[in-house]
Parts: C-alpha cells; sequence; structure tokens
C-alpha cells in the first residue's frame, strides 16, 4: 500500500502543510487569554532577563526567552504585544507537524503521513499547546527533529556533532527534555542499533550537560552546583501544583492519582486519534516498524504515560505536558491507518477515490468542527466519550487549565461595561496584567471586591465564590457548549 514518493514531493507536500498549519496558528494566537507559563517567559523578557533559570521553576529558560524575543517581531505586525510573543510557538508547532509527514511519509504513504499530519494539527488540545508561548512547543520540534536524527545519521562525528546540538538545545529549553533522550535509548536499545548509535547517544548526553551551561552566563561561576540545583528543583517540583487540580469532584493539590493521565488522554482527544492510536500500538510492535518513526512514537507515548502515572506531572497546566505524545500518537494512528488499507486491499476490499477523500474526512471532520465550536477556549476539549465539555463539566473534571476564555474581546467588554465604575476582584484572570500589556486601556480597577471575575477553576475558589459562581446569573460571560468556562459576577 505504500505509494512511491520522491523526496521532492514529500518535502513540497510538508512545505505546504507547515505554510497552512502557520497561518492558521499566526491568525490563532491573537485570541486565546494567556497561560500563566506564557506569563513568567513574557515577564521575564520584557525585564530583559538573561540570566539564571528559577532554581525551582522549569518555566523560565533564558534560551527560550531570547528566541521568544527575537521571533515575535513578524506576529507584532498584525497582533498586539503580548499575543506576538506566541509567533514562535506557532511556527514550531508547524514545523513540527510538517516535520512529522517528512519523516512517515516514505514509509507509509503520502494519504496515510497526510492523516496523522492533520489529526495532530486539528487535535483541539495539541493545537491549544501549540500556540502558547510555553516550553512545549519547542520541546516537541525538537524532540522530533533529534528523533529523525538519531535514525537517519552515521555514527560519525559532524553527525554527533549536530546531533548534540539538537540535544543541548532542547535540554537548554527544558529540563523535560531528558524524557525525549530516554525515549530516544529505549527506542535504539530495543530495536538492536545501540552499538551503530552509541557514539551518538553518548555525543547528545554531552551535550545536554554542556550546552545549558554555556546559554547560561549565570551559572558559569559554579556551573555543577547551579545546574544540578536547577535539575534536581525542576524534577522534585514540577508535582507541585499552584492550582489544585479538580478530578471527578476532588481537589488534588501535590499528586493525582495514577489513572488521571489515562482518563484525561482517553476523553480529551479526538475519538479517531483515540482508536487509531491505540491500534497503532499494537502495529509499532513489528519489528519492521518498531525501528522507524512508529518504534520512536510508541516508546514516547508509553513513557510519558508511565512517567504521569507516577502522578508527579504538571497536571495543573491540563494536557500541554504531552504535546510530544500527541504528536507520537498521530504517528501510530497513521500506521494503522496504513495496516488497514493494506489489509483491505488483501481481502479484494480496494479504497480509493472518493471512498478515500470520504474516509479522511470522517476522520478529520469532528475535531475540525470540535476545534471550531470551542475557539479560543481549545485547552477546554473533551471529546463524545465523555458526553464532550458538558459531560465534563458534570462528570466533576477540569475544564479550564489556563487562562484562554479571558479574550481580548472579552476583557475589552468587562473593561467597557465596568472600568471606571466599580473596582473588581478576579480568581483566574490577571488583571493587571491585562492593563500592563495594553490589552485593556487601563480603566479596570482591580481592588476592592463589588464584581467578582471569576474563571471556573474550582481549585482556586473560596466557599464563597463557589457559591456565588454555582447560584448567580453572571452579568458577563464566556460560555462553550452550554458550560460556563468565565463569568462576571455581582458580588454584593
Amino acid at each position: 500500500m505504500r505509494e512511491k514518493n520522491t523526496w521532492l514531493s514529500n518535502t513540497s507536500i510538508a512545505a505546504i502543510i507547515f505554510l497552512l498549519t502557520a497561518v492558521w496558528a499566526l491568525i490563532a494566537l491573537r485570541y486565546p487569554g494567556p497561560a500563566s507559563e506564557e506569563i513568567a517567559l513574557f515577564q521575564a523578557a520584557r525585564q530583559e532577563v538573561s540570566g539564571a533559570v528559577s532554581g525551582t521553576s522549569a518555566s523560565v529558560s533564558p534560551l527560550l526567552v531570547q528566541i521568544y524575543k527575537l521571533l515575535h517581531y513578524p506576529g507584532s505586525l498584525w497582533a498586539g504585544q503580548f499575543e506576538s510573543w506566541r509567533t514562535g510557538a506557532a511556527l514550531f508547532f508547524a514545523l513540527t507537524a510538517a516535520l512529522l509527514f517528512l519523516w512517515i511519509a516514505d514509509k507509509i504513504g503520502h494519504y496515510c503521513a497526510l492523516a496523522a499530519s492533520a489529526l495532530f494539527v486539528l487535535t483541539p488540545r495539541a493545537f491549544a499547546a501549540g500556540i502558547q508561548a510555553t516550553q512545549f512547543p519547542a520541546l516537541a520540534l525538537l524532540t522530533y527533529l533529534a528523533a529523525i536524527q538519531l535514525e537517519r545519521f552515521k555514527s560519525r562525528a559532524p553527525n554527533a556533532a549536530i546531533f548534540g546540538i539538537t540535544l543541548g538545545l532542547g535540554m537548554a529549553v527544558s529540563s523535560y527534555f531528558l524524557m525525549a533522550w530516554l525515549c530516544l535509548a529505549v527506542w535504539t536499545a530495543l530495536s538492536g542499533r545501540i552499538k551503530e548509535k552509541a557514539v551518538l547517544l553518548a555525543a547528545g548526553a554531552a551535550g545536554m550537560l554542556v550546552l545549558p551551561v554555556l546559554l547560561n552566563p549565570s551559572w558559569w561561576a559554579a556551573p555543577l552546583t547551579a545546574y544540578g540545583g536547577w535539575l534536581r528543583g525542576n524534577v522534585l517540583n514540577c508535582g507541585d501544583y499552584r492550582v489544585p487540580v479538580q478530578y471527578f469532584g476532588e481537589l488534588f493539590q501535590r499528586s493525582v492519582p495514577w489513572h488521571y493521565v489515562i482518563v484525561m488522554l482517553v476523553v480529551g482527544m479526538p475519538v479517531a486519534l483515540v482508536v487509531l492510536a491505540i491500534g497503532g500500538k499494537f502495529v509499532s510492535l513489528r519489528p519492521e516498524f518498531f525501528r522507524g518513526p512508529a518504534g520512536f512514537a510508541l516508546c514516547t507515548s508509553t513513557g510519558y504515560i508511565l512517567v504521569a502515572m507516577t502522578g508527579r506531572f504538571p497536571a495543573a497546566e491540563g494536557l500541554t505536558f504531552f504535546l510530544p505524545l500527541f504528536a507520537a500518537d498521530a504517528i501510530m494512528a497513521g500506521y494503522a491507518l496504513n495496516w488497514f488499507l493494506r489489509r483491505s486491499e488483501n481481502r479484494g476490499w480496494r479504497i480509493f477515490g472518493l471512498a478515500r477523500a470520504g474516509l479522511l474526512l470522517l476522520l478529520l471532520a469532528p475535531p475540525a468542527v470540535l476545534q471550531a465550536r470551542l475557539f479560543p477556549c481549545l485547552s477546554s476539549h473533551y471529546n463524545a466519550i465523555i458526553g464532550f465539555l458538558g459531560g465534563a463539566q458534570r462528570a466533576g473534571l477540569e475544564v479550564c487549565f489556563d487562562c484562554s476564555p479571558a479574550t481580548g474581546e472579552f476583557m475589552r467588554s468587562v473593561e467597557k461595561t465596568f472600568g471606571g465604575q466599580d473596582a473588581l476582584l478576579s480568581e483566574g484572570v490577571p488583571l493587571e496584567f491585562f492593563k500592563g500589556t495594553g490589552i485593556v486601556s487601563g480603566k479596570l480597577r482591580p481592588g476592592a471586591q463589588v464584581r467578582l471575575v471569576l474563571l471556573n477553576r474550582p481549585g482556586t475558589w473560596s466557599q464563597r465564590e463557589r457559591k456565588i459562581f454555582s447560584s448567580r446569573e453572571p452579568l458577563l460571560k464566556v460560555e462553550r457548549e452550554g458550560v460556563l468556562l468565565l463569568g462576571v459576577f455581582d458580588s454584593r
């Protein structure tokens, strides 16, 4: 079933995927409200912070601050001061989608590779994470760039140097890149190529030790102590949630149950991706597939799930942590689709022309429609298995993992209605940040509790706020699928 593809045609299609995804992402980045990590990185850039990464925070990478600061200029032509800060993330997300296609197209054909890449882009939570200026878009891109290099490079000095730089950049972006290196090592070992790739893996480990220090001048005086303290702080504190996570009506402060991640992935991804990715896990176990992209995807998906099953991962950020896993599941989905088409052909059921187009539409239309219905609150996506967003709310699952419902348009309407008249108290919405970035003009008066701005995150509420949210009609609101995500209430 694999088609005869040329390198040029694969590259051309990948370029089209990049352009289409980038255009959509750059348009969309203007709308969602901020995530907490975006605020931290943005404020670091404004303060010209180029020194130490916090010893207890994985969110402020000096390298990432400088990259996003450099890349924001194109986005500033059509987006505001803060929104243009997401330009780099949007471009990294688009590059990842193109890389996925380019990597697997000559192995499973254009059709299945295009379906995989499109499923990745159209997964609402993946797209939401992809246009947020956090560590995860860069982390996903460098993860798959490293995997492609490891598969294709021979153990020669120039190749080892390039691979070491790629992994070093990944580690300088985020300590979570340790996961990528472990997945690369396990994939190599299980596919029987540990001797063949040993020089590359060693160069990668060296790059991860050296490059983060070289790119962080504040560590130069005591590099071992600074690097070790940063790494220990990140690993030990990654599960300490600033906002408790709600799971089936119960709030969890420091860790979540082992089954949390399995449930959230099953109900948080498009149904087509869930089904095909599960099938793809079995297909990927076949030796001829495991040595290629499918094997790395299986190791990545499994590795992230096993780590998350400890309960100590940044669950308060939602599923943004799993952006590399979404890409891995998309790859396995492409392999599962390829297996299905091959089996159908072997049985004499040929699927061509309009039938193929219809199958692709069946796979891609539901997540595309959900993106349109939820936009720009895509991190609130739940699928039909749980009963969509309304079913998740009734089940007691978290429906707002970030501040995306607080769009610039909504905040300007709040200012127009209440600015200069009433002082507002907010839970979950950073009013001062909106003022400081010029998203609102400055008439909002955070202070005495006259009007209450509440984001639907029960872990931030007092008992009184919980009662107000559940019993009073909001004066202004953001709703999706009948679920109140953000509201302004009279608290008198």
